[in-house]
């Protein structure tokens, strides 16, 4: 690999204000979507290059750079686990390379933020859950005191805004944010700090633990995947309960490397028991979703009280568009107005619904829609990680 000038070199202290020059013989004349990429993450246009890099490097590459942009985006957009993923790759597959001897230094500043003090997690809890319209709000504590939290397989992340950690008494970070946060409301990201706090819920702790925190006008804190790992959790709809199981740890773990067949099956107590599988991007779920007779990736979001479109994907499902008056949506980016659309039919393993109303919006920084609560009221389901299924029960 040509090695990397002086300026990059200099440049690279892993500031949020980094800017990587590479030569330009290390990017071949086919390289489009990179040389995009590039472009966009210079201009801090961040989301925009982490799609154009993301599809580049589907097409196959042997660029140890490419892999290395791919950590520095998500760096910027505060996706640290996905970040250390794309740093470890560049260290595992192209060792001696400078590209990854940057991966080295800029995995010393995750692991800082990311380092946290002992944790428990127990072989099984349960964890009570109230509905406010479709989210689940569970109880959780903040260094000691009682909080209310939205549980959220949508987002990678535990999320506070900073007047909900002023409120629990937490010093509020100083300085330059460490990067950015993307959801609803605001297609460009909003910057956020990384806090460190105690975090208990159920019986399940984390000590010094990383949040992301920022000026985002949540309802309630966000209790993300990050939080969760380590567990498999079942939702059970009819006690309002969830169920968290600590995974089997050792050698025995094998992730599945593609998303196995759906399919049905008996358990022990005769329920019948559908499994859908998913596949993952970052820590989120994605699931392959039946739209009017079309198949759409959507990300299945226990967080997103009600199914959300982007404008593309409606457009692409032949979503029927209506006159009715544009309804709020509101997340990490803040409240923007949505169009109202009839979906002839949504369809996920067992479940299906029929002319259901959704909101339909650009201002969604991911290129995929949610699949919300609306969509899977009634149903218990289990997130199994290891197997990258979703099993699915009626509730009664």
């Amino acid at each position: 690999m040509p090695p990397l000038t002086s300026l990059a070199q200099a440049l690279l202290a892993l500031s949020a204000s980094a800017l990587i020059v590479w030569p330009s013989s290390a990017l071949a004349a086919d390289d489009a979507l990179f040389q995009a990429a590039t472009t966009d993450y210079a201009a801090k246009n961040y989301e925009k290059a982490r799609v154009e890099l993301e599809a580049y490097l589907k097409g196959g590459t042997d660029k140890p750079e490419a892999f290395y942009y791919l950590g520095l985006i998500y760096q910027q957009l505060n996706r640290l686990p996905a970040a250390k993923k794309a740093y470890g790759l560049v260290i595992e597959h192209f060792p001696g390379s400078e590209a990854a001897t940057l991966a080295k230094r800029a995995l010393v500043s995750i692991d800082a933020a990311l380092a946290t003090g002992p944790a428990v997690l127990p072989r099984e809890t349960w964890v009570p859950f109230a509905r406010v319209g479709n989210a689940m709000f569970v109880d959780g504590k903040v260094n000691g005191k009682s909080q209310k939290m939205i549980f959220d397989t949508g987002a990678e992340r535990c999320a506070f805004s900073l007047n909900q950690l002023r409120q629990l008494g937490v010093t509020l970070p100083s300085g330059p944010p460490s990067g950015l946060a993307n959801g609803v409301g605001k297609a460009e990201g909003v910057p956020v700090w990384t806090v460190k706090i105690d975090l208990t819920v159920g019986h399940i702790e984390r000590h010094n633990f990383a949040v992301m925190a920022g000026d985002m006008p949540l309802p309630a804190p966000l209790l993300g995947q990050d939080f969760l790992a380590g567990m498999e959790y079942s939702i059970d709809s009819s006690s309002n309960a969830i169920s968290f199981k600590k995974k089997d740890g050792g050698a025995n773990i094998t992730l599945a490397t593609a998303a196995p067949a759906a399919g049905m099956t008996v358990d022990a107590g005769g329920k019948y028991v559908y499994t859908v599988p998913f596949t993952v991007q970052g820590e989120c779920a994605v699931v392959s979703v039946l739209v009017n007779g079309k198949q759409l990736p959507m990300i299945f979001d226990t967080g997103a009280s009600i199914c959300l479109f982007t404008a593309a994907q409606a457009q692409a499902a032949g979503i029927t568009m209506t006159n009715a008056a544009p309804v709020m949506v509101g997340g990490v980016g803040g409240a923007a107005p949505a169009r109202v659309g009839i979906a002839g039919s949504i369809k996920l393993g067992p479940i299906e619904r029929a002319q259901m109303r959704v909101p339909v919006t650009d201002k969604i920084a991911a290129p995929l829609s949610l699949l919300g609560q609306d969509f899977v009221r009634g149903w218990h389901y289990t997130i199994d990680k290891q197997a990258r299924v979703i099993r699915f029960t009626k509730g009664y």
